[in-house]
């Protein structure tokens, strides 16, 4: 014979476990998230009005400590902003590549196709893009990962996972 105290505990069980579920989905799909990451250094760069970018192109992060770039042909497009409209700047295969005598101001770097065997454009999962300002007189560095992967967000993901698993037996059995 169930009371109302006790559906009122199992139905805030249940909910308790819906948001650990969620919150654990989160953390497994941030981890899958792949980014740009722009940097800045001052460097002996001459200061016409004009920077430098370097563009380094990685599968994973792991490639990205290690020093490994794609063998792929990721296509990354930057983009200059002026007076609200953005103009195609430079479009590139390569997995590093440099522009040089930039006119300082914003710039969108975006990563969203690749090119198969046969040359044709192919999408990329999920789109990158990443807008920054590029100062005279500096180089900036944009490091792009193409599949991200933290693995600390699988393992905290798996964590969460068997927590429900292990919450919802429990539940079930009446002795939650």
């Amino acid at each position: 014979m169930h009371s109302k105290q006790t559906d009122h505990d199992d139905m805030a069980a249940t909910r308790l476990m819906k948001a650990a579920l969620s919150v654990g989905l989160a953390f497994c799909c941030a981890g899958c998230a792949a980014w740009i990451q722009t940097t800045q250094m001052t460097s002996a760069v001459p200061d016409h009005g004009r920077g430098e970018l370097t563009v380094r192109v990685y599968e994973t992060s792991s490639d990205k400590r290690r020093g490994i770039e794609t063998r792929k042909k990721i296509v990354s497009e930057l983009y200059r902003t002026e007076n609200g409209k953005q103009r195609l700047v430079r479009e590139a295969t390569l997995p590093q590549w440099s522009a040089s005598d930039l006119p300082a101001g914003e710039y969108e770097l975006r990563v969203a196709t690749w090119l198969d065997r046969d040359g044709h454009r192919r999408s990329l999962a999920a789109a990158r893009h990443a807008k920054f300002v590029l100062p005279a007189g500096r180089r900036t560095t944009a490091d792009v990962i193409v599949y991200g992967s933290r693995s600390g967000w699988y393992v905290l993901g798996a964590l969460v996972g068997v927590a429900i698993a292990v919450g919802a037996s429990a539940v079930e059995a009446g002795s939650w």
